[in-house]
């Protein structure tokens, strides 16, 4: 109750996320496991931002990620940063094509950004050109941030975001 949603997104969220990730890579814990873990994950960061979402004032913000990422809990924890800090969070969700991505934002009067979450997983390369691809796809008032262990850090008019601490700076409530 008093340890704050950024402190436990970081402290306890992240890092079981990264814990579960290892136990499977290491063959500690079964697929089955790790899906189970994750869908129980999902549903609690969910179950957090969505109301928030459906009653937030704020300008709206697009979460995503590029084509092939699959791993979206991040981009959950994204959602919930951004609705605490009074945004209505429009989720596509894992595995979104980029110019479906572009087309949501042009359909919407009022989106201020796309956020996308990159996982360690991601091929480098290939999540430069998508992003770029992206940035060139969307309007220059609307801003295209990446963030998560896979996110780089040298694509032109893409703000990449280290952690959920910054996020939660660049968009305060």
């Amino acid at each position: 109750y008093t340890l704050g949603a950024l402190t436990f997104l970081e402290q306890y969220a992240s890092r079981f996320v990264h814990e579960i990730g290892e136990a499977w890579s290491d063959g500690r814990i079964e697929v089955a496991h790790e899906h189970f873990a994750s869908e129980r994950l999902r549903d609690f960061l969910t179950s957090q931002w969505r109301p928030l979402s459906d009653r937030a004032q704020g300008p709206s913000v697009v979460c995503a990620n590029l084509p092939g990422e699959r791993h979206d809990l991040g981009l959950h924890m994204v959602a919930v940063v951004m609705a605490m800090s009074g945004f209505r969070v429009v989720f596509l969700g894992s595995d979104t094509p980029t110019d479906d991505i572009a087309r949501a934002v042009e359909r919407m009067d009022d989106a201020i950004a796309v956020l996308i979450s990159v996982s360690r997983a991601s091929n480098p390369l290939t999540t430069q050109r998508a992003l770029a691809r992206l940035r060139g796809r969307l309007n220059a008032g609307c801003q295209l941030l990446a963030g998560g262990g896979g996110a780089p850090h040298n694509v032109e008019g893409v703000r990449s975001m280290d952690n959920l601490r910054e996020l939660g700076r660049w968009a305060p409530s």
